[in-house]
């Protein structure tokens, strides 16, 4: 209990009142606020992660082009860039040579090709530059040995520079 100097006590209220019901507007508001800023937060997040630039794939007809005519055009782009080689499975390896019957099939974009053998993350074997209707039968790999190994083969264009997307297959060197 407090008393005033002149002894009374003093006129206003005690400190320690009930909680009113007045307070929980406040609380749900400061509580609907750090809802809004996490989620703010998180759509902040997730946009600077988005990746930037073309990371798809669109049809865009050109013209007066129906979207038929333009999944048709595409479809004869694809087949006009198709290449077809043909590759041993399990290239056989023979006193340091390998024979790995690199097949460039006639019929083709004319597009040369070339290969290459990695083998424990060192490249074993490299073609030279392969010409249409052409093959390479055995090529030296005296780094090779029996087991797994991945083939790349790279469309090579007129000037003997790599373009486009090299094509990898896992392969099996054999002992022979």
């Amino acid at each position: 209990m407090e008393l005033t100097l002149d002894g009374n006590q003093p006129d206003y209220a005690p400190t320690h009142r009930k909680p009113t019901k007045r307070r929980w507007p406040k609380v749900v508001a400061v509580l609907v606020i750090v809802l809004l800023l996490a989620l703010a937060c998180c759509l902040a997040i997730g946009y600077v992660n988005q990746p930037k630039g073309d990371t798809g794939s669109y049809l865009i007809p050109q013209g007066d082009m129906t979207d038929e005519q333009a999944r048709e055009m595409l479809d004869a782009q694809a087949e006009a860039s198709r290449i077809t080689v043909s590759l041993r499975p399990e290239p056989e390896l023979v006193d340091g040579q390998l024979h790995v019957n690199f097949v460039v099939v006639p019929g083709n974009n004319e597009f040369a090709e070339r290969l290459e053998v990695e083998q424990d993350g060192a490249i074993v074997y490299r073609s030279g530059i392969v010409q249409p209707q052409h093959v390479i039968e055995w090529g030296s790999a005296p780094t090779a040995h029996a087991g797994l190994a991945v083939a790349t083969v790279y469309a090579v264009d007129g000037s003997g520079n790599d373009f486009g997307n090299p094509v990898s297959v896992e392969i099996e060197i054999v002992e022979g």
